[in-house]
């Protein structure tokens, strides 16, 4: 994994991602999985394989990329992006970091559209503080290959280290009318302060619960908690995970409704505090409005823009979420409920899931999966807002 680029053909590549925009490394396309026609490059998920990784899931846009899409009519739609270049040091300033403790191996998943192929170059962080006229010694002790590995489902997994930048190269051809293209994905590492050890039941740590279940148990704390309660009616759909602390913290995703005529239902996440003696009290509550947006004055017909809509009825979103994600490989998709609804050409819908990547140890986590499907019954999924409980809970906690 750490050996310096020594062939020529690999070093005249590395001098060409000096350029934004020009980098076009070289590999076999693997056969098209299945016709997609989707009108935007599809965004790569990054997620870790060991069930006791110290990151959890994380979504990346590309920054270069080129792509075309089948407008109907037998003719293709176009775009070309030019973003920041592999070496320029806006990307320390535009992209978040990923704080590493240590190597972190992960799995590429493009969910909606799986790449034909892929390839990945990265080199050390210390390269943007390089000069403009930095000769090629200078770039080649920084530059290295790195091992990717491929399988016949699509499926990629990468060696992250600390302190890297990582350019993400993926490809799609053209196929009987599909979409096609290509994108670069920059993903940048820091070496963590602190190494945090994540183990099941760690103090302090949050865990994702296996099950999305309500158990009896679970909703006798969360009766306990909210008994006398009054202002909002909080309805617990699923139980997203748990906090060992002195005594347990629980995340409850609910559906919620201010308790007065014409009031608008919408979802929240609810905290709990279960101490050591059994008695249990409300911690927190991240309220969200009807399209997964964390919005602490949720609650009221204004305060829903775009014609979203908390919906009951499940059968048509239950359908159109079936048909999104029967092609879908790399990650597994289990249908909790669909939240709600927007009409458009077409329909829009949210559904809350338990997704989790196929892959040995893979540690389960929760995501609302947004899906469009058009006026002749065609579904395709457009985005995910993955549910982050620890970071919604600090959120939450920092603003009260």
């Amino acid at each position: 994994m750490k050996k310096l680029i020594a062939m020529i053909a690999v070093l005249a590549l590395c001098v060409s991602m000096m350029t934004a925009c020009s980098f076009r490394p070289k590999s076999e396309p693997q056969a098209a999985p299945g016709t997609y026609t989707l009108e935007q490059v599809p965004a790569l998920t990054i997620a870790p394989l060991s069930e006791n990784a110290a990151v959890g899931s994380e979504s990346f846009l590309p920054s270069n990329y080129s792509w075309s899409w089948p407008k109907g009519d037998g003719e293709n739609e176009a775009v070309e992006a030019c973003g920041f270049g592999p070496t320029d040091s806006a990307i320390l300033t535009y992209l978040d970091p990923i704080y590493l403790g240590e190597s972190m191996t992960v799995k590429l998943i493009w969910a909606s559209f799986p790449a034909q192929s892929v390839n990945v170059v990265s080199w050390d962080v210390d390269v943007l503080d390089l000069p403009s006229d930095a000769d090629q010694a200078q770039q080649d002790s920084y530059l290295r290959a790195v091992t990717l590995t491929e399988t016949e489902d699509f499926e990629r997994t990468l060696l992250l280290e600390p302190d890297r930048v990582y350019d993400i190269y993926a490809n799609w051809q053209e196929v009987n009318g599909s979409s096609f293209g290509n994108a670069h994905y920059y993903v940048v590492t820091k070496a963590a302060g602190i190494v945090k050890e994540t183990t099941p039941n760690i103090t302090g740590g949050w865990q994702t619960s296996k099950s999305a279940e309500i158990t009896s148990e679970l909703r006798a704390v969360f009766d306990k908690a909210l008994d006398g309660f009054v202002g909002v009616g909080y309805e617990p759909i699923a139980y997203l995970g748990s906090q060992i602390v002195a005594g347990t913290n629980h995340a409850f995703f609910c559906k919620a409704q201010v308790v007065y005529p014409n009031a608008q239902p919408y979802f929240a996440i609810v905290f709990i505090y279960e101490d050591l003696d059994g008695n249990a009290e409300i911690k927190d509550i991240a309220r969200m409005n009807a399209y997964g947006e964390l919005n602490e004055n949720t609650g009221s017909a204004e305060q829903l823009p775009g014609g979203w809509s908390v919906t009951e009825a499940q059968d048509d979103g239950i359908a159109a979420f079936e048909k999104a994600t029967q092609e879908m490989v790399g990650v597994s998709y289990k249908l909790i409920r669909v939240l709600s609804s927007q009409v458009v050409a077409g329909m829009n819908y949210c559904v809350l899931c338990q997704a989790q990547v196929v892959a040995p140890d893979a540690k389960p986590y929760y995501t609302m999966a947004f899906v469009y499907e058009d006026l002749d019954g065609n579904a395709k999924l457009t985005q995910f807002k993955d549910l982050d409980i620890a970071m919604i809970a600090a959120l939450v906690e920092d603003a009260t």
